[in-house]
C-alpha cells in the first residue's frame, strides 16, 4: 500500500486528477496505514501532510501553467470566501474568543487544501475522469485492506491505551469514503458501457462499501447514500420522468433487502431501534436547541453576524452536528445567506447541465457523480460535524463550481441517429 501511494504521489504531478482522489482518500488512507504500520501512529500527521503537499504543489503547477487562465471565479468560491472571511473576523464580536481562535487555527490548513487548492486540480476534463476512476481501483483497495484489518466495536483498531480499552480510528470517517466509493461505482456502472469483468468489478467494489459502512454502524452514512442515489441517479442516467419513481423504487427496495440481510447478519439490529434512535436524535438536538436558544436570547447585532464561529464550544461544550443552524447562530442571518446562496447555486448550476439536450455521456458521468458526493456531504452536515470542519462538503461545491464551465464550454450539440445516418450516406456517396 505504502508503495503504491508513493507512485501515485508521483504521477500527481504529470495529472492532476491523482491528487484529486488522494485528497479524498487521506482520512482512511491514514488510518489504514497507521494500522499496518504503527510507525505512523507515532507520526499521526505524515500522512495528511504528505497528501496536503501533493495537492498544494499540483495546484501551483496549474496555476503557473496557466491551465486556469480564462476561466472566471466561480461565485460560488467567492461566497464560500466570503462565510470563511465572516468566521474569522468574527473574533472581534464572538462570544467566546478563544474557541473561535482555537477552531480556526485548528481547521485552517485543511480548509486551504481542500477548499482552496484542491478544487484547481480539476483543470481538465480528463483530471475528473482520473480522479474518479482511480476512487473506484484505489478506494476498493483500501476497502479491501480495511476488510482484512482489525475491525474493532465501529473502527479500525490502531493499538490499546494503557488501561486495555480499544483505540479505534473514527469510524465516521470510514463510512463517508466507502460510501463515497461505492457511490462512484455505482454511477459508474449505470452510466458507461463496461464489459462483464469491469461490471462484476464495480459491483463488488460497491457492495464492499456497503459493507463497511454497515460494520462501521453509522446509519447516517447508510441513509445520505441511499437517499443521494434516489435523487440523482435517474437523473444522471436519464431515465425519463415517467420511469423515475419505478427506478428508485426498486433501487430502494433493492439496498435495503441488502442492508437489512447484512446488518442481521452482523449481529447490528440493536443499533437500528427505536429507542437507539430516539436517543440519538436526542442528543443532537439538545445542543442545537441550546445554541438557537442562546442566538435568539442575543442583541440585534448578534443576530445579523451571529454570536461568533465556534461560540457553540462556548454555550453546549460540543459543535450542535447540524451545520445551517450553526452557520445561523454563529454567523448570523448574513452567514446562512452565503451558506444558503452556495449550496442551491451549485445545485441549480449541476442540474442545469445534466438536463441538457447536449451533454456528453462523460460530462454527465463526471459531473453527475461529483453532485452526488456534493449532495452526500451536504446531508451528512445536518447530523454530524461542524461547519469548520465541514471541508469535504465545501470542497466538492466548489470543484462542481469549478468544473462546470470546462463543459458548457466544450459541450457540442450530439447529433440524432437520423442525422448520423443522413451523414453516412453523403460520405459513401
Amino acid at each position: 500500500m505504502v508503495c503504491y501511494f508513493v507512485v501515485l504521489c508521483r504521477r500527481a504531478s504529470s495529472n492532476s486528477g491523482v491528487a484529486l482522489a488522494l485528497i479524498w482518500s487521506v482520512y482512511v488512507l491514514e488510518q489504514l496505514l497507521q494500522f499496518s504500520m504503527p510507525v505512523f501512529i507515532q507520526y499521526r500527521s505524515a500522512i495528511n501532510i504528505a497528501v496536503a503537499a501533493v495537492a498544494s504543489l499540483t495546484a501551483m503547477q496549474v496555476i503557473f501553467r496557466g491551465k486556469i487562465r480564462g476561466v472566471p471565479v466561480p461565485s460560488e468560491l467567492t461566497a464560500v470566501a466570503l462565510l470563511l472571511t465572516l468566521a474569522g473576523v468574527s473574533f472581534f464580536w464572538s462570544v467566546s474568543p478563544t474557541d473561535t481562535t482555537q477552531q480556526l487555527t485548528k481547521c485552517a490548513p485543511y480548509l486551504i487544501t481542500f477548499v482552496f487548492l484542491t478544487p484547481l486540480c480539476v483543470n481538465e476534463q480528463l483530471a475528473v475522469t482520473t480522479a474518479l476512476d482511480l476512487t473506484i481501483k484505489f478506494g476498493g483497495l483500501i476497502l479491501a485492506g480495511l476488510l482484512f484489518s482489525n475491525l474493532g466495536i465501529r473502527g479500525v483498531v490502531l493499538d490499546l491505551y494503557v488501561d486495555g480499552r480499544l483505540n479505534e480510528g473514527n469510524p465516521l470517517e470510514i463510512a463517508s469514503y466507502a460510501c463515497t466509493v461505492s457511490l462512484c461505482a455505482i454511477i459508474s456502472a449505470f452510466t458507461r458501457e463496461r464489459r462483464l469483468l469491469s461490471q462484476l468489478f464495480l459491483t463488488l467494489v460497491a457492495a464492499l462499501g456497503i459493507y463497511i459502512t454497515i460494520r462501521s454502524q453509522s446509519r447516517g452514512q447508510l441513509l445520505a447514500m441511499l437517499a443521494t442515489l434516489v435523487l440523482w441517479l435517474p437523473i444522471i442516467t436519464g431515465v425519463a420522468s415517467t420511469k423515475s419513481k419505478f427506478f428508485s423504487l426498486g433501487l430502494i427496495a433493492v439496498f435495503s433487502i441488502l442492508a437489512i440481510y447484512v446488518i442481521q447478519e452482523l449481529s447490528l439490529l440493536n443499533r437500528w431501534s427505536g429507542d437507539q434512535l430516539a436517543n440519538a436524535g436526542t442528543s443532537r438536538f439538545g445542543p442545537i436547541r441550546d445554541v438557537l436558544t442562546a442566538y435568539a436570547d442575543s442583541d440585534a447585532l448578534h443576530w445579523i453576524v451571529g454570536l461568533g464561529s465556534s461560540a457553540s464550544f462556548q454555550v453546549t461544550g460540543c459543535y450542535p452536528h447540524c451545520v445551517p443552524l450553526e452557520i445561523l447562530a454563529e454567523e448570523g442571518v448574513i452567514g446562512l445567506i452565503l451558506f444558503s446562496y452556495f449550496s442551491i447555486a451549485v445545485f441549480r448550476s449541476g442540474y442545469r447541465v445534466l438536463t441538457s439536450a447536449s451533454i456528453h455521456k462523460t460530462a454527465r458521468f463526471n459531473i453527475g457523480t461529483l453532485l452526488a458526493l456534493f449532495t452526500f456531504h451536504g446531508l451528512l452536515t445536518l447530523k454530524q460535524g461542524n461547519f469548520l470542519g465541514s471541508a469535504f462538503f465545501l470542497s466538492f461545491g466548489v470543484t462542481v463550481a469549478w468544473v462546470i464551465p470546462r463543459y458548457s464550454c466544450k459541450t457540442k450539440k450530439i447529433p440524432s441517429t437520423a442525422q448520423r445516418t443522413t451523414v453516412r450516406r453523403h460520405a459513401l456517396s
